[in-house]
């Protein structure tokens, strides 16, 4: 079952079938409006309150969460959770993906078409790359992360928990970014970035504070 029925969630529904991650069999979202029946052919089954019902009676085997926007992503999540502490979290990787043997990708993680997960890179849980975005080697993209389009991070650095980087932009090898923080699109960024910023521009320079769960799409 696929969490969400925007835009983002049509792009997990693709990868999934186009992969071996098994059939994708309903989706179910909170806000979808009554007159959409379906995403992609795929039912619209319900709210999340139907995820628990579904997975009790073994209609589906895992879940992933198909909402772009990280703390959305993440508080759906421990919703999820909280309705059922069982639940099982899918990976879904597109086969186009080039993903290293000895990367590792969490539960719930998504990597959609022509990205790259470069050796010893780690995606945390819940974590997304987007089309064509590069995580080189020894890289880590932590829990509820995400790379835009195109992104391109350098080997050895770190983006934390729930930070986006945006469309095309460029991270420079060995550099940090905080936790809850914002790259912005085309962006190069050749210092680390604290916790809560927003940062755009090349080089990158910090533009302002950023709360955690303010949205950036």
């Amino acid at each position: 079952m696929v969490i969400g029925a925007s835009g983002h969630a049509r792009c997990v529904i693709d990868a999934a079938r186009a992969g071996s991650t098994g059939e994708v069999v309903a989706v179910a979202d909170d806000d979808v409006v009554p007159t959409a029946r379906e995403v992609l052919g795929v039912p619209v089954v319900g709210g999340s309150d139907s995820v628990g019902e579904w997975w009790s009676e073994g209609r589906i085997d895992g879940v992933v969460v198909g909402i772009g926007d990280n703390d959305t992503r993440m508080v759906v999540v421990e919703r999820l959770l909280a309705i059922e502490p069982s639940l099982r979290f899918s990976t879904v990787a597109h086969p186009t993906a080039s993903i290293a043997a000895s990367a590792r990708l969490g539960d719930g993680a998504v990597v959609l078409a022509g990205a790259s997960v470069g050796p010893q890179a780690s995606v945390g849980a819940h974590a997304l790359l987007g089309a064509q975005a590069n995580l080189d080697h020894d890289t880590v993209l932590s829990e509820g992360a995400s790379l835009g389009p195109g992104a391109l991070i350098g080997g050895a650095a770190r983006i934390g928990c729930a930070s986006v980087v945006g469309i095309g932009a460029v991270v420079r090898h060995g550099l940090t970014i905080g936790n809850h923080s914002v790259l912005g699109a085309g962006a190069v960024l050749t210092r680390d970035l604290p916790d809560g910023v927003v940062a755009w521009g090349a080089p990158a320079r910090i533009q302002r504070s950023r709360e955690p769960g303010e949205r950036y799409l």
